[in-house]
């Protein structure tokens, strides 16, 4: 049994000066309904457990694959009642998804947890992914050797041209975009809103919404291929 964990904001927080933010609805409900299919046990987590905000903006139900997992009570249930990261067990993992929404970039990069899980799974062969907001996650993790986890790392995540196209560059905590590539990773990016998914080894990264349902294709050829 292969062990998938998803991890989504505790944050509700849209930006510095907004509410109603938290995790966006597809890119937990598109990845999760890939990994579905394949057999593997999927636990869903989050840094302070318990419910988990959904980004209001993002409760689309004309998205099919949003309306069924919205509408499917045990689900709810699961996003009601994630698991506290300091909780798991980074060694019984396979994969991690960390799911974006704004409310990430308020306390993925920060979170202890999260860096000990990514260091750890990495180590290990495991795999890491992320989309959009969600590689905030990968921001501020020092190596052993002091260098940043993403350094000359191929990757991607929502781009500062997108962040300013719905005006929040200025609501963030930091432009995820500079923020990795000041560390030293290597970004690809595409038009905005166009599906971009980027695999450097164990690394997996999603651009925007759009590429949420790719990065979890490409986890199963990983994981199962």
């Amino acid at each position: 049994m292969k062990n998938v964990l998803f991890v989504v904001s505790s944050c509700s927080k849209k930006g510095k000066n907004k509410d109603g933010g938290g995790f966006y609805l597809s890119e937990l409900t598109h990845p999760y309904d890939v990994l579905s299919k394949t057999g593997a046990n999927l636990i869903i987590a989050s840094p302070k457990g318990k419910k988990a905000p959904i980004d209001k903006e993002s409760i689309d139900l004309k998205d099919e694959i949003n309306k069924k997992y919205y509408n499917d009570d045990n689900f709810i249930k699961l996003i009601n009642n994630t698991k506290k990261l300091d909780e798991i067990d980074p060694f019984s993992l396979s994969a991690v998804f960390f799911a974006g929404g704004h409310g990430a970039m308020f306390d993925f990069s920060s979170d202890k947890n999260i860096k000990n899980l990514i260091k750890s799974l990495f180590d290990n062969n495991g795999i890491v992914a992320s989309v959009c907001h969600g590689a905030s996650a990968l921001v501020d993790i020092k190596m052993n050797d002091g260098s940043y986890f993403v350094k000359g790392k191929n990757l991607t995540s929502f781009t500062n041209s997108e962040e300013k196209e719905i005006k929040m560059e200025d609501e963030m905590p930091y432009l995820l975009e500079s923020k990795l590539v000041e560390q030293g990773a290597i970004f690809n990016s595409k038009e905005n809103w166009q599906e971009n998914v980027v695999v450097d080894n164990n690394l997996i990264t999603g651009q925007n919404p759009k590429s949420a349902k790719k990065v979890a294709q490409e986890i199963v050829k990983k994981l199962f291929n």
